[in-house]
Order: C-alpha cells, then sequence, then structure tokens
C-alpha cells in the first residue's frame, strides 16, 4: 500500500468514526417493571415489550419494582445463524428479534 493510499484509509476511517458518534437517537420515556434476563438488566411494559438498559448488569434488589426510565433508544436486529442447512434450531420470529437498547438510561423507581 503506498502513502496516498493509506492517507485515504485513514481519512475515511476518521469520517466513519464522526458519523457514528454524531448520530441522533430517539429519546424516550417508558414506565415499565424492572427485571434480570441473561444478557442484562430489563424493563418490561405493560404492553410486554421489553427494553435493555446499557451499562446494567441487573436490578440487584430492585427487581419487580416500578419504574420511569429515559434515554436513548437503539434498535439492533439480531438473526440467529446455523452452522450448517441440516441443523434444526428453534427460533422465535424465524430467528430474527430486535433488541431495543436503551443508553445513556436515567431512571427513578414509582409507586405508580
Amino acid at each position: 500500500m503506498n502513502l496516498n493510499s493509506f492517507k485515504w484509509v485513514i481519512i475515511l476511517s476518521i469520517l466513519i468514526m464522526n458519523l457514528n458518534f454524531c448520530q441522533k437517537c430517539d429519546e424516550i420515556t417508558i414506565k415499565g417493571v424492572t427485571g434480570n434476563v441473561k444478557l442484562g438488566a430489563v424493563v418490561e411494559t405493560e404492553k410486554d415489550e421489553i427494553y435493555y438498559v446499557e451499562g446494567l448488569n441487573d436490578w440487584g434488589n430492585n427487581v419487580g419494582k416500578k419504574i420511569i426510565i429515559s434515554g436513548c433508544l437503539s434498535k439492533i436486529k439480531h438473526v440467529d445463524k446455523k452452522k450448517n442447512d441440516n441443523q434444526i434450531i428453534q427460533t422465535v420470529d424465524n430467528g430474527i428479534w430486535i433488541e431495543k437498547l436503551i443508553r445513556k438510561p436515567k431512571w427513578k423507581f414509582t409507586d405508580k
């Protein structure tokens, strides 16, 4: 790789990083009940929607409490992968699910 090509690789990398940091997000506020799952702490709404909480592994003694939480909503699409065509795996929604993640969360517990 010559020096000119290397400069363009660096410039493009910096631009891509800046685009990722500058992306706007959907600010949300939800009400729900706290819970823990294998992937971490969650909030479940009355409509049975599950929201993961960024940076929180579990709620500790606060499991099952009512909460109002706000933050930046990220939706991450997951697709289950098969090792080969003959393998049978149990999946939900044909192996596709959307993880709803609340980034930069702020919350307060409530009695309502």
